[in-house]
C-alpha cells in the first residue's frame, strides 16, 4: 500500500488546471482579438494611446481604455466623449481615483490635487466598447468613430 496514495491523482488535476489556465477559451479569443484589433487601429491616430501588453501578462480584456492626450488629440476628453456619442458610440470613464471618491475625501480629507499622477492618469482615460458580441462591423465603427471624433467632424 502506498503511503501517499492522492498524490498521483493530485499532480494530474494540477496537470489539467495548468493546461487549462494556458489554454483560451472562445470568449478569450474573441476579446483577445477584438483588443489586439483596436491596439492596431488605434495606435496611430494622434493622441490616442493604446494599453501596453507585456509579454508574461494574460490580460482578460474586459474594458478597453485608451489613454487621450487632449494636446496632441486637439480636443479635451468631454468633446471627445460628446463626439463619440453623437456618433452612437458609447464610452465610460472608469478607475475614479480612490482618494476623489466621497468617503475618502471628507473622511480623510483628500481633494484634487493630492495625488496628481492618479488623477492626470484618469483625466485621459476613456473605455471604449469592448464587449464579447461585438461584430467585427461593430469594432470597424468604433475606431472610424474615434477618428472622426479627434478631427472633429464626428
Amino acid at each position: 500500500m502506498e503511503k501517499y496514495p492522492n498524490v498521483k491523482l493530485s499532480i494530474q488535476a494540477w496537470e489539467n488546471v495548468v493546461q487549462q489556465h494556458h489554454s483560451s477559451t472562445p470568449l478569450e479569443l474573441t476579446m483577445k482579438e477584438l483588443a489586439a484589433f483596436f491596439r492596431e487601429r488605434l495606435a496611430d491616430l494622434p493622441g490616442i494611446g493604446v494599453p501596453p501588453i507585456p509579454e508574461h501578462v494574460h490580460h482578460a480584456w474586459h474594458l478597453f481604455i485608451v489613454d487621450l492626450d487632449a494636446r496632441t488629440a486637439g480636443v479635451d476628453r468631454e468633446q471627445f466623449i460628446q463626439r463619440l456619442t453623437e456618433q452612437g458610440v458609447g464610452t465610460s470613464v472608469h478607475f475614479i481615483p480612490v482618494h476623489l471618491h466621497p468617503f475618502y475625501a471628507k473622511h480623510l480629507g483628500h481633494r484634487r490635487g493630492d495625488f496628481p499622477g492618479a488623477e492626470a492618469a484618469f483625466d485621459r482615460a476613456v473605455s471604449l466598447p469592448l464587449y464579447p458580441a461585438m461584430t467585427d462591423e461593430d469594432a470597424d465603427y468604433v475606431v472610424s468613430a474615434v477618428g472622426r471624433a479627434l478631427r472633429g467632424n464626428g
